[in-house]
């Protein structure tokens, strides 16, 4: 097996060449050999290449020859077509003049504006009578109008005074009458003349608008004929220029490499030849052990952490304590695979005596949480769905009927269970038909053993929360405590759907259910910010689903229920 590597020294020109050989004397004769060929093959390369560069310069010193005298023809050509003898002493129309046409175009464009309005006015009022043209502020501000106005307006009051006292056939009043009838004709007339005037005024403007326009468009498309010239002539001769210069560069090129191309030169050579190598260079073994090991335990503690890191989860009660400033009301251990489809009925059965001594400490927890206050309406909830908090809800029913009267309430109207966990016919009505009053208490409330019943969800709703909200509700809860010692609430997840929090406002104390190693601290900690929010009483926290044989290993729960022998009961 052979390998061959170049390495370059440091930042030096030099590079190491090393062929990796079973036999150390082959290793050293093919480096050096392959030093020499490389130095031998750059000589070739550089004859080669000169002699190339000279054949491929010669013929495109010629075709760029033909492109100068190509590109100077072209601009003597079109000098000769355009007449140009310099394109600087072509005459010209001056920016100047350009500028000041085109402020008299502005100012004849808002005369002839100015002149159109007043035109335009008198042509609107022409057919409705002279009388109606003498009211447009053009001719009525003319001073002959006014004056003729004022005459009219005089002979009309001296008429009108004479009508109070004589009548038709009066000399007076027929001279009077005759003074007015003058007047008006007088009027109409200037007034004809006024809006003549004003007519002829539009079409002088017009007429040395366009006049303007026209001379303003002839001066600008001599400007850009003479710029396009200019363009076309600065253009060909840049082109010449380049083409001039290009030629001159290959020349001079060609001469360098003419003068040189005899001269063999090299820019590599050997500075040590290769020298049969004392001992092997590789495999080191023992560093890669080293490596190997290190590298593993590296790996292992880097695995280790980012795990512990990920799993932000409840583990243990203290990380309920610490996180959420709760106590926890007890620890309900993890069932076996074939009791969770029966989870609900398992404190009822008593199959699972570690399971029904974890209820009974939530019970007792929950009795003694507050002697001040009768801890009448219980609310249980979690931070979201499969966390446990119905099975919890029915097994602390069961537990808490040991002792007294209770009622269990499936308040999660979009997700209900009781129905389902205790067999209950398909259409039962429950809470949903008791609060849209649709079906009588006695009918929803179904009566499970001696001292608990229990209201199923119902028919689910479309409005679930606009139920719970119903002062029906409130009244059936305010009857239901003269009748039970305790009513359980099973609510829906915090973070599903806002009824818990509604919920927590009917009830004297809230079970907060956290499934270890499942529930976010994050999560949780919003829910239970949510319920506080709100006013309700957190009496704890009931940390569910807790693998005991896992915690067992860790050091926690350990005996915690060996004292009594649960631990053999259920091996």
């Amino acid at each position: 097996m052979t390998r061959t590597a170049a390495d370059v020294e440091g930042k030096s020109q030099l590079v190491r060449i090393s062929v990796e050989m079973a036999d150390r004397l082959t290793a050293a004769q093919a480096a050096n050999s392959l030093a020499n060929s490389y130095i031998e093959g750059q000589l070739e390369a550089q004859m080669e290449m000169s002699m190339a560069a000279t054949t491929w310069m010669n013929s495109r010193l010629a075709e760029l020859r033909t492109s100068l005298k190509e590109a100077e023809d072209r601009l003597q050509q079109y000098r000769e077509e355009e007449g140009l003898v310099d394109v600087g002493g072509v005459g010209t129309v001056s920016a100047d003049n350009l500028s000041l046409t085109g402020d008299r175009m502005i100012d004849a464009r808002r005369q002839r504006a100015e002149a159109e309005s007043q035109y335009r006015q008198v042509q609107a009022m022409s057919e409705q009578g002279w009388e109606r043209m003498a009211s447009v502020p053009a001719v009525l501000g003319h001073p002959l109008i006014q004056q003729f106005k004022s005459e009219q307006a005089r002979a009309r009051a001296k008429v009108e005074e004479l009508s109070r006292r004589y009548g038709e056939r009066f000399p007076a009043m027929q001279a009077a009458q005759s003074d007015l009838a003058a007047a008006t004709a007088s009027l109409k007339a200037q007034v004809e003349q006024v809006v003549a005037g004003i007519e002829r005024n539009y079409q002088l403007a017009v007429a040395n608008e366009n006049s303007l326009r026209a001379s303003f468009d002839q001066n600008k498309e001599e400007i850009q004929d003479i710029s396009r010239k200019e363009f076309r002539v600065r253009e060909l001769e840049r082109d010449v220029e380049s083409n001039r210069e290009l030629y001159e560069t290959f020349q001079n090129r060609l001469r360098e490499t003419t003068a040189t191309q005899d001269l063999s030169s090299t820019n590599a050579r050997i500075v040590d030849e290769a020298l049969p190598p004392a001992v092997p260079a590789a495999p080191n073994t023992r560093l890669l052990i080293m490596l190997a090991s290190v590298l593993s335990f590296i790996a292992g503690v880097a695995i280790a952490l980012i795990a512990d890191f990920l799993n932000n989860t409840f583990k243990s009660a203290e990380d309920v304590e610490n996180n959420l400033n709760l106590p926890v009301l007890g620890i309900v251990p993890l069932v076996a695979k074939k009791q969770q489809k029966k989870v609900a009925h398992l404190f009822e059965k008593g199959d699972d005596m570690r399971f029904c001594e974890a209820i009974r400490t939530i019970r007792t927890s929950v009795m003694l949480a507050d002697m001040s206050r009768p801890q009448k309406v219980i609310v249980v909830t979690s931070s979201v769905p499969a966390e446990g908090k119905s099975s919890v809800a029915a097994n602390m029913a069961f537990a808490l009927s040991q002792l007294q009267r209770v009622l269990l309430i499936d308040a999660d109207l979009r997700r209900p269970t009781l129905a389902k966990n205790f067999d209950f016919p398909v259409g039962t009505p429950g809470l949903a038909n008791l609060i849209a009053g649709t079906a009588k208490a006695e009918d929803c409330i179904q009566t499970v053993d001696n001292q608990l019943d229990m209201l199923t969800a119902g028919a689910v709703p479309p409005n679930p929360l606009e139920l719970l909200a119903s002062p029906r509700f409130a009244k059936f809860l305010e009857r239901a405590k003269e009748q039970y010692d305790h009513i359980l609430i099973d609510s829906p997840p915090t973070q599903a759907v806002s009824d818990s929090v509604l919920m927590s406002t009917y009830a004297d104390s809230v079970i907060y259910v956290i499934k270890s190693e499942h529930t976010s601290i994050n999560m949780a900690q919003k829910g239970v910010g949510q319920l506080l929010q709100s006013g309700a009483s957190i009496v704890g926290v009931v940390l569910n689903q807790v693998d005991v044989k896992k915690a067992a290993k860790k050091g926690e729960y350990s005996g915690y229920y060996d004292h009594y022998g649960y631990s053999e009961q259920n091996a």
